[in-house]
């Protein structure tokens, strides 16, 4: 997990990092998938998976800090899917 004030380049970090270490990037922004049933249609496939071609790959999930609001789920399969997978994820927050 990553936390800091907005626009001191948390993201933009990471981006550089997967980049030279050659990892594919997907990047999701948590408010957009904020329960159980969106991060399990759109991330478990990928995290069960190590690779996607012969790539390798790292999920950054921007905005955990907002999944609280609305939340259905998502934080407690989020924590199952960090514990279970090989796949890095990277959390990124404002306040943590």
């Amino acid at each position: 997990m990553i936390s800091g004030a907005p626009g001191i380049g948390k993201t933009s970090a990471i981006r550089l990092l997967s980049k030279k270490h050659n990892y594919e990037l997907i990047e999701t922004n948590s408010s957009d998938i904020r329960n159980k049933e969106n991060i399990e249609q759109k991330l478990k496939h990928l995290i069960k998976n190590r690779l996607i071609g012969s790539n390798k790959f790292i999920v950054v999930m921007d905005e955990v800090d907002g999944m609280s609001s609305g939340d259905r789920g998502g934080i407690a399969v989020l924590i199952q899917l960090i514990k279970e997978t090989r796949v890095p994820i990277v959390c990124i927050c404002n306040d943590r």
